[in-house]
């Protein structure tokens, strides 16, 4: 569980930096969010 948490927040300050990171969000919401 731990190791998932930090890939999301890792993943997340990752989408918040990118210019494309709205749609990435979008993505993940469509995908069901915990994909790699």
């Amino acid at each position: 569980m731990a190791e998932k948490d930090y890939a999301f927040s890792y993943k997340i300050s990752r989408i918040n930096r990118s210019p494309a990171g709205r749609i990435e969000r979008a993505n993940d919401q469509i995908n069901g969010g915990y994909l790699s």
